[in-house]
């Protein structure tokens, strides 16, 4: 199944929001959160 583009942005949010936690960035893990929550609705 191809991913649409939408789909392909929050991926790699989610890599990005992964990567947040692991440097315990938790503004920039909040800020990459609200861009998630925004795409998928």
């Amino acid at each position: 199944k191809k991913i649409s583009k939408k789909e392909e942005k929050i991926l790699k949010l989610k890599e990005e929001l992964k990567k947040a936690f692991e440097e315990l960035d938790f503004v920039k893990a909040v800020e990459i959160r609200e861009k998630i929550i925004d795409l998928e609705s």
